[in-house]
């Protein structure tokens, strides 16, 4: 399942991100999309809300709003 690679929060958290997600924060109710992870914070989730770059995100503060191609991808190939 290397999609992306947030395999360490999958196996942590029981939660399932990849790249291309559109995601909402619990608390600012900010949208934005996942970018590839930062390997030196496997504990985060990488999000771009905005043209400042990628915040770090605890898993549980983010709430899937629509799935992104990687996802897809990983659908198609699994089924």
């Amino acid at each position: 399942m290397n999609v992306g690679s947030y395999d360490y929060i999958r196996h942590s958290y029981g939660a399932v991100f990849y790249p291309g997600d559109t995601v909402e924060h619990a608390e600012t109710q900010k949208r934005g999309k996942i970018v590839p992870p930062n390997l030196t914070h496997r504990h985060y989730v990488q999000v771009e809300f905005d043209e400042r770059g990628p915040v770090n995100c605890h898993p549980s503060a983010l709430k899937i709003i629509a799935r992104g191609k990687a996802w897809e991808q990983y659908r198609e190939a699994t089924e």
